[in-house]
């Protein structure tokens, strides 16, 4: 496997804020996020969604390892965002939200602002 190529990207000390150690990153600006919960493991998955088709995933837990996750993804998440009323209807043990654009914030140096 070839090695990640380096890079000369100048790295800014992180700041944390004091009520939550995340910073959204301006990268997810104009994507959509499909939040899936499990009810029976009360686990969070994020399916990552930009003009309408998946684009990645996301989980901050610790319960699953990657094989896990691949094949929740394959099961529960819609490879298209206008896919999900038929997941709602046909999956069961897994609630779907999705919120509006304007929910999303940004947060850094103690400022949250919405995302335009």
């Amino acid at each position: 496997m070839t090695p990640f190529p380096k890079h000369k990207i100048l790295q800014e000390p992180q700041k944390r804020i004091d009520f939550c150690p995340i910073l959204i990153c301006e990268f997810f600006t104009d994507m959509e996020v499909l939040q899936v919960f499990g009810e029976e493991t009360k686990e969070y998955i994020f399916g990552l969604y930009k003009s309408g088709l998946l684009i990645g995933t996301a989980y901050f837990g610790n319960l699953y390892n990657d094989k896990d996750l691949l094949q929740i993804k394959r099961e529960f998440i819609p490879e298209k965002l206008d896919d999900v009323q038929k997941y709602v209807k046909e999956k069961s043990g897994v609630w779907y939200s999705k919120f509006h654009q304007s929910q999303y914030a940004w947060i850094s140096d103690r400022i949250i602002t919405k995302v335009k």
